[in-house]
């Protein structure tokens, strides 16, 4: 998890990211004034700065929140729900192949029959890198997707409101006694 959200790495793909979106402003911008030219019409300054801010910030970038995070605070939140999630749903599995599929699982939730097995947190939406960027951090995606694609067959073939009260106990438990031993 420190890999995928705090680490170096993180940071110049985030910083490539930035760039690339500059480098497309600047593209946009200079695509304007040209057609402003070209139609032989004034240039306004106030368009051209609408442009560039728009398709910088198009992608939303983790340099952006990265100074409200504490470090300690994401792995209390996570580590717990986490080990939960992996004791009751794939506990052959290594825990380490297991997180990066579940915390993805985890931006947008999973849900059956009305029940939310796996519960939505919405601020990994905003944290975890995008999922094409999976190499980088040492995550084979087709270990990834196989991970995740195994993590949804065990909640399609068990009970989700029985499932649901197993990861609650197993959770409360972790949580009561720290017991994150894997």
């Amino acid at each position: 998890m420190n890999l995928m959200l705090f680490s170096q790495i993180r940071k110049q793909s985030e910083f490539s990211k930035y760039l690339e979106g500059k480098n497309t402003g600047h593209k946009r911008i200079n695509k304007y004034a040209k057609h402003c030219q070209y139609n032989e019409a004034p240039i306004n300054v106030s368009t051209m700065c609408t442009l560039y801010v728009n398709t910088v910030f198009k992608q939303s970038n983790f340099f952006r929140v990265q100074h409200a995070l504490d470090k300690s605070e994401v792995y209390t939140q996570y580590t717990s729900m986490l080990v939960a999630y992996w004791k009751v749903l794939l506990k052959n599995l290594a825990f380490s192949l297991f997180v990066p599929s579940c915390l993805y699982l985890m931006r947008s939730g999973v849900c059956v029959d009305g029940v939310h097995v796996i519960k939505q947190c919405v601020q990994l939406e905003r944290i975890l890198p995008e999922a094409s960027t999976l190499d980088l951090y040492g995550i084979q995606k087709a270990q990834f997707t196989h991970t995740k694609n195994l993590i949804l067959k065990e909640i399609r073939q068990n009970d989700s409101q029985e499932l649901c009260k197993r990861i609650h106990s197993m959770y409360l438990e972790i949580s009561r006694y720290g017991d994150t031993t894997l």
